[in-house]
């Protein structure tokens, strides 16, 4: 539980929530999000003291080394794209752009070369943009699609991170000690880079090896360790709906007026203007005694075929709720349903039967490893030793999931049904069946129920008080 709290603060105080909803966006929208953590960020503190000589309020500031999570976009992760799987990678770089100041800051954290940062910072930002025109080609493509004109000049650097195996022989130019002796040997390690300047080098601060990458995907991809998006999967139908609503304005345009036959021969418009206007004069052509002029005008109207685009838009819909697995009552829409508790949690749970696959997804390739290496980074890093301890991490995602109504009803029916039950109430651990009832009202068992300690020695207290208003059974015969 200390570990439990402690990893929660962490998490907490880096945001982790909105970093794992831009990672679910990326995702969603790409195809692939990436999430890294834990990385070691610099926090600054101010707080005041009271100077014991002056009596006056002065301002200390404190800077710690804490853990944090991080989103990465996708477009500057860049893995061994022959595995599928990250953990079948050899290697994996990522791209950071940094300002003037980002990078001078780096002259003053531990490990990085003070003359190699100051190079760096002497040379002008676009001389590390050897292979930035991607990157830029797509900062530039959604500037345009959001409406803002392109950015011709980066002033930030490019820096780059590597994570994999490095020669021994590299290693040891770049001063690290109690290396193996053999020249053969690769090392799993970080070189942090920007053109042919080398900023830092280091081993692989985990015991494990593990890289603090974790990537999510929407779709899979048999092939590749990027996946698919949302809008790659409704492609076809997003076509068709889009192709219809054309029609359907077309169509629209066209029947919302008449089409007008004019007789040339019979009538000429006063005004020399063949147009149509409210209150105009037109002149009779030939003999209006032997001319009949009400026939100069014709008037043809379109057929509106509206009803069958709008089935083709709503069949267009429908497969977009299949292919995307998004069904409309995963996002807000009731639909024809009775509006009860039993109907709306057996069709949420239909629902949510794709989502909690997706979600099981995320425990496995995001919330474990992410815990376990934030569990091994308190164990080797920490100078709390009451928080470690030998654990195992359990991601509990989708039993987060379950529609609250039907686990209410389903903890309510195992306290009435079996805690009365002499056979069968010493296997139930009652104290946890009341925690989880309370979670699934969105209670939580902060503050409302005491701890498990206090609870045995309040039934204690109660056992031993009835026992002693009881008293002796001689005296009461």
């Amino acid at each position: 539980e200390a570990m439990e709290r402690e990893i929660d603060d962490v998490l907490t105080e880096c945001d982790y929530p909105a970093e794992g909803r831009r990672c679910i966006h990326y995702a969603a929208v790409l195809g692939t999000g990436i999430l890294k953590g834990p990385q070691v960020e610099i926090f600054t503190s101010a707080r005041y003291e009271q100077d014991p000589g002056s009596g006056e309020w002065v301002g200390v500031v404190e800077e710690s080394e804490t853990p944090v999570v991080r989103n990465v976009y996708p477009w500057d992760f860049v893995p061994d794209m022959s595995a599928r799987e990250l953990r079948d990678c050899e290697f994996a770089f990522e791209r950071h752009y940094m300002t003037r100041k980002q990078v001078r800051k780096l002259a003053g954290i531990s490990g990085y070369d003070k003359a190699e940062v100051r190079k760096l910072a002497a040379l002008d930002a676009s001389d590390t943009h050897q292979t930035t025109e991607d990157g830029l080609g797509l900062y530039n493509g959604l500037r345009g699609l959001s409406g803002l004109e392109q950015n011709h000049r980066d002033r930030r650097y490019e820096v780059w991170e590597y994570h994999g195996p490095i020669d021994i022989r590299i290693l040891q130019e770049a001063g690290i000690e109690d290396l193996p002796e053999d020249d053969l040997t690769e090392i799993d390690g970080i070189v942090i880079f920007s053109g042919d300047i080398v900023l830092k080098v280091m081993l692989n601060p985990f015991d494990t090896e593990e890289w603090p990458y974790s990537v999510f995907v929407c779709e899979p991809d048999e092939a590749c360790l990027f996946g698919y998006g949302i809008p790659h999967l409704c492609a076809n139908s997003q076509d068709i709906l889009n192709t219809a609503w054309r029609q359907m304005l077309d169509n629209g345009a066209m029947a919302v007026g008449e089409q007008v036959v004019v007789n040339k021969k019979a009538v000429s418009p006063a005004d020399g203007d063949w147009t149509l206007k409210p209150k105009k004069v037109w002149l009779a052509q030939g003999d209006a005694a032997t001319m009949d002029v009400q026939k100069a005008f014709s008037s043809f109207s379109i057929n509106s075929h509206q009803p069958e685009y709008q089935n083709v838009i709503q069949l267009a819909k429908a497969f977009m709720d299949e292919e995307s697995g998004l069904p409309m009552i995963a996002q807000g829409e009731q639909g024809q349903v009775t509006p009860t508790l039993g109907g709306m949690s057996m069709l949420m749970n239909a629902a949510n039967a794709v989502r909690r696959a997706q979600v099981k997804e995320w425990d496995d390739n995001v919330t474990k490893p992410m815990i376990r290496r934030f569990y091994a980074w308190m164990m080797q890093f920490s100078d709390k030793p009451d928080i470690k301890g030998d654990m195992t991490i359990k991601a509990r995602g989708t039993s987060a999931l379950l529609v609250k109504e039907v686990q209410n009803q389903q903890v309510m029916a195992l306290i009435q049904n079996f805690s009365q039950n002499p056979q069968l109430s010493p296997a139930f651990d009652w104290y946890e069946a009341i925690k989880v009832l309370a979670a699934s009202m969105s209670i939580g068992s902060t503050g409302i129920l005491k701890t498990k300690e206090e609870f045995e020695q309040a039934m204690q207290q109660a056992a031993e008080a009835a026992q002693q208003q009881q008293g002796d059974p001689r005296l009461q015969m």
